[in-house]
């Protein structure tokens, strides 16, 4: 676990070209998704909140912001488990594209509050649409890893 949240801090903070950087998917969201996804890794809540507290010291955004949201959606991935597990993936991505959403919106909107502009502008929405489209692939890869690693047993 330790190791995929290093690349996905390093993948959030590599320099992107201006033309692209405004699409960055989510690297650190998709991992805590993830992993609050699998019972078998014992992912707790907690641990999201800790995780999105160093995104903040990390992007130096609002403190406590990006540790909420993760809390918030790990919390509301484990509760929704059962009835996820049960899904195909491209159901499940209609799930998790709600969590990629309920981020977007939540930033927007706290930094709007605090009369901080959005560096997005009207492209809000294109981070969460790329992290949506690139779960399904994300999700196999990193399931196969962790059944080749031993983590999960299918």
């Amino acid at each position: 676990i330790t190791i995929s949240l290093i690349i996905s801090f390093i993948l959030q903070v590599i320099a992107l070209p201006e033309a692209v950087n405004f699409i960055r998917p989510y690297p650190i969201l998709m991992m805590v998704l993830f992993w609050s996804f699998i019972p078998e890794a014992r992912f707790h809540i907690h641990y999201a909140w800790g995780i999105g507290l160093l995104t903040d010291i990390l992007l130096s955004s609002t403190f406590g912001l990006h540790g909420f949201i993760f809390a918030l959606t790990a919390f509301i991935v484990k509760k929704s488990h059962p009835i996820l597990k049960s899904r195909n993936i491209l159901e499940q991505t209609v799930c998790i594209m709600l969590c990629f959403f309920l981020q977007t919106l939540f930033i927007v909107w706290v930094n709007g509050m605090l009369g901080f502009s959005s560096a997005l502008g009207r492209l809000w929405y294109f981070p969460a649409l790329l992290s949506t489209l690139l779960w399904p692939l994300f999700f196999s890869l990193m399931a196969h890893i962790c059944f080749i690693i031993g983590i999960t047993d299918k």
